[in-house]
Parts: structure tokens; sequence; C-alpha cells
């Protein structure tokens, strides 16, 4: 019981994230820095942004495996399998959303930041049962094991890379100024403070319903 409920976790939380980064993109003042890559690939190839997600994403599985060589464990290759069930969430999240539109920048802005709250909650969720991490999760793990720099530190050096390879891709390709705005780099600062605040408030009772006490 107590694995089932661990893996209800995982998985919606997995959903409310995609959610979140569909809700992200549908408020059009730009996505999250995991994100900007994938979604600037799935206008360049003209391709589902789920299933640029899931390649970009794989592609971080085999950097890990390059980074940490032996010290990649064959179980780490789970991974393709939760870069799949990401992006498939990716799609269907999308198809959901397609109806939103806004016109206003107040609304969009609105929208923006419930799309971070659902995207820190969906982290919290998949993140409380232990399980295998996304890709650009496990990328940051293994850039910490390397260079010994904290993770926190890491993940916002690693989302300043993904912003600055979006930029090249953007002005490389000339498709436009798509994807990289002022919510970007909001939710650059700011997710990462999101995910902690709500964290201390969630964890106890997260801890409590994969626990035999309840």
């Amino acid at each position: 019981m107590i694995f089932i409920r661990k893996l209800f976790l995982y998985f919606f939380g997995m959903f409310l994230l995609s959610l979140g980064v569909a809700l992200s993109i549908r408020a059009g003042l730009g996505v999250s820095p995991i994100t900007s890559v994938p979604y600037i690939l799935s206008h360049i190839a003209a391709f589902d942004v789920g299933l640029a997600t899931t390649m970009v994403f794989t592609v971080y599985i085999g950097i890990q495996a390059l980074i940490l060589r032996k010290d990649f464990k064959h179980i780490n290759w789970l991974q393709l399998l939760v870069a799949s069930v990401f992006g498939g969430f990716l799609t269907l999240s999308n198809s959901l959303l397609v109806f939103i539109s806004p016109e206003l920048y107040p609304v969009k802005l609105a929208l923006f930041f419930l799309s971070m709250l659902l995207m820190a909650l969906g982290v919290i969720l998949y993140m409380s049962p232990g399980f295998m991490p996304q890709p650009p999760e496990g990328l940051v793990a293994a850039l910490v094991k390397k260079s010994g720099i904290e993770f926190g530190r890491t993940k916002i050096y690693f989302d300043y890379f993904l912003i600055a390879l979006s930029l090249i891709l953007i002005f490389a390709t000339g498709i436009g100024f798509i994807g990289i705005r002022e919510g970007t780099f909001i939710a650059a600062f700011g997710l990462g403070k999101m995910i902690s605040v709500l964290s201390k408030r969630i964890t106890p009772a997260l801890d409590a319903y994969c626990s035999e006490q309840l």
C-alpha cells in the first residue's frame, strides 16, 4: 500500500509539473529554463514539445553517463522511461490547455505565477517518494558529484547555461525571439525559492502519507 501511495505521488507530481510547464507556455511570458531548449527545438523542427522534451532529456542522460563513466549505475537508464512519461504528460497537458490564450498582460502574469505554483508543487510531490529523478536533476547531480559545487548553485548555473543555449539557438536559426522572456528569468530566480518555501509546509504531510502512520 505504501508503495502505491508513493507511486501515485510520483506520477501525479510529474503530471502537475507538466501542467505547470504547459500553462507557462500558454501564458506567453516565456518558459522555464528547463523547458526552454525543448520548446525552441520544437519550433525549429516543427514537432510536438512533449516529444522534443523527451529527446532533450534523453541527451541529458547520455551526458550523465559520459560525466560519471563507471559511477553511472545501470538503473539510471530508467530515466529514459521517466523522460518518456513526462514527455507524454506534457503533450497531454498542452492539449488540455489549448483553449487558454490570454490577451491582457495582468492575466498573462497571473497565469505564469500559477504555472510556477503548479511546477513547484509537482517537483515536491514527484521527489517526495525518493524514486528516479528527472534527467535534468540527474544531470545536475552528476555535475555536483564531479565538481564538488553544492546542488543549489550548480542548478542555478545550469539554468543560466540553458537560457544561453536557447538564445544561441534563436539567433542561429532566425526563428524569432520565442520562449525567452521575463517569465524565464522570474522562474530561474523564483522557482527554487518557491519550492523551498512550499516544501517546508508540505513535506511533513507527504511523509505521513507515505508512512505506516496514515
